[in-house]
């Protein structure tokens, strides 16, 4: 697993904008970093961000949106397609309309991430 050096996490957590730095890990997506523009936008703190986005990340996705976006999801990761999508997420008892687009990142240890920003 890629682990950033603490001064840059810090910096990265604070961010405002909503966004997720993953890796897969033995086929599973494991949240490396997330901001704290996501957080506010999932309306979770830190730690239940990681463990929603790590074991449940499409039970606030509206059910018609799934599909799409586990098929968008699919592709990105195994290279087939890009992270473009729009879906409705749900934030306490509405959905929302929400773009999110990821980019592959590669580390300077040659370690792939993914970037993706909502």
């Amino acid at each position: 697993m890629y682990i950033f050096p603490d001064a840059i996490r810090k910096a990265y957590e604070l961010i405002p904008i909503p966004f997720v730095i993953d890796q897969q890990i033995d086929g599973k997506t494991v949240p490396l970093l997330i901001s704290d523009g996501f957080c506010e936008l999932v309306g979770l703190n830190r730690e239940k961000a990681m463990e929603w986005f790590s074991k449940s990340q499409f039970e606030r996705i509206h059910p018609d949106d799934v599909g799409k976006v586990s098929h968008v999801s699919e592709e990105f990761i195994h290279h087939r397609g890009e992270y473009n999508v729009i879906f409705r997420g749900r934030h306490k008892e509405s959905y929302h309309f929400i773009h999110a687009v990821g980019k592959w990142m590669i580390m300077p240890d040659g370690t792939e991430l993914a970037a993706l920003i909502y």
